[in-house]
């Protein structure tokens, strides 16, 4: 699955869009990153937006609060995680953070994405027993067709369950 990793921002200074930009490429070490904000908007590439855009602070922007979900794509480097944001108005270490910001990795940001936001709002299962991250959607109760995406092994096990081998293309 996708890694996932969060930002956490303090929410009294000015964090614009460029600067998330400036972070994806200073602290993930991308080159040429896409956000896509899963709620709301999609930003592409640096190159895709005006000043106008670039320029306004995180918060401001259609559905991007404190829990917010992007996906960070990097075409150049094959390469894409998760990204929950978080603005800390209270108790942020400005002393020991200058920049503004934190940048946690999958562990950490799942944690705190499950204090943050109610994630089974979204149907998906948060249970501490999925050690590797993964989250899947639970099963609704009417007749719903669900289709889960899986990696190889998953698929694998799911194929061979009961002895039988099911064919399938991954």
């Amino acid at each position: 699955g996708e890694a996932t990793m969060s930002i956490t921002i303090d929410g009294k200074k000015e964090f614009r869009l460029r600067d998330l930009y400036s972070v994806l490429k200073k602290e993930m070490n991308m080159i040429e990153p896409a956000i896509n904000n899963l709620n709301g908007d999609f930003y592409g590439i640096q190159e895709d937006n005006g000043d106008q855009i670039l320029d306004r602070q995180l918060s401001t922007l259609n559905a991007l609060s404190s829990g917010a979900q992007l996906s960070i794509e990097d075409d150049n480097q094959d390469f894409g995680f998760n990204l929950f944001v978080f603005f800390q108005h209270e108790g942020f270490d400005a002393d020991k953070h200058p920049g503004g910001y934190i940048v946690s990795t999958s562990e950490e940001a799942m944690d705190k994405a499950k204090k943050d936001k109610d994630l089974t709002k979204l149907g998906f299962n948060t249970n501490d027993n999925n050690k590797d991250n993964k989250r899947k959607r639970q099963t609704p109760d009417d007749d719903t067709e669900v289709i889960v995406m899986m990696d190889e092994e998953d698929a694998e096990a799911a194929a061979t369950q009961n002895g039988k081998r099911a064919k399938i293309d991954t």
